[in-house]
């Protein structure tokens, strides 16, 4: 309920509400958006839904009175291990929840609700970095397919600058500063907690931004331009981040 339910209403609504303004105000951006729309409410509706049916139904008082019964039970059978039941699962649903509450709130921001920055050049830099000539061309070829699976005609590049610039600092209020990506401390330390700035940086210089900076890359490929490229950035924070939280 708290855990799950919470941020994913809270998360989805704040997307929803910056979908549904650019929506009303163009028609090619309703189109382009309206499955998208259409899926993270109805799940967003599917979650308000639950805890208003848990709320309604009083379930959590009911579950408290089961555990009481269950309690007066285990004590009449002078059952220890029946008596420690209850205290078992509090203990490991008291254990969980902060992880399953810090794993929707990343998954929902950075691998549901903001689209741009999900590409990593790895390969790419390692055959630059060992000068490569064939790999290089065969893994700039492939960077090609890339720019066009993320441009694609479902994708609109300043609307998910917006839903960036909504997400990014609601993440932070959700999250510690100790238990988010990496990123966030190069808009603390660079860009002075400006996160309107620092996602237009992202948006407008990354390597996969627009066609203008995907073609100069591609003219001149470099280690320096991948290292210092935030969308990478960003996107490499995000998968440590996860696979951080997965581990724990």
């Amino acid at each position: 309920m708290e855990s799950t339910n919470e941020p994913r209403i809270r998360i989805r609504g704040a997307r929803l509400a910056v979908l549904k303004e650019v929506m009303n105000a163009s028609d090619k951006i309703r189109i382009q958006y309206a499955n998208k729309y259409a899926g993270s409410s109805n799940y967003w509706k599917n979650s308000i839904g639950m805890n208003k049916a848990i709320i309604d139904n009083d379930v959590l008082g009911t579950k408290a009175e089961q555990e009481a019964k269950f309690a007066e039970y285990a004590k009449a059978q002078n059952n220890t291990e029946y008596a420690n039941v209850v205290k078992k699962i509090d203990d490991l649903v008291a254990q969980t929840a902060p992880l399953n509450y810090q794993l929707t709130c990343l998954t929902e921001v950075f691998f549901g609700a903001i689209e741009f920055g999900n590409s990593m050049l790895t390969k790419t830099r390692e055959a630059l970095v060992d000068k490569n000539d064939s790999l290089i061309k065969v893994r700039l070829e492939g960077l090609k397919e890339n720019f066009k699976s993320i441009h694609n005609k479902d994708y609109d590049h300043e609307v998910d600058r917006k839903v960036a610039k909504a997400l990014l600092p609601l993440y932070a209020e959700m999250i510690p500063a100790n238990q988010r990506p990496a990123i966030y401390k190069v808009i603390e330390q660079k860009y002075k907690g400006d996160y309107n700035k620092f996602v237009d940086d992202m948006y407008d210089k990354s390597i996969f931004a627009n066609q203008a900076n995907f073609d100069k890359f591609l003219k001149k490929p470099t280690v320096k331009a991948i290292d210092e490229d935030l969308a990478l950035q960003y996107a490499q924070s995000k998968y440590d981040r996860c696979t951080k939280s997965l581990s724990q």
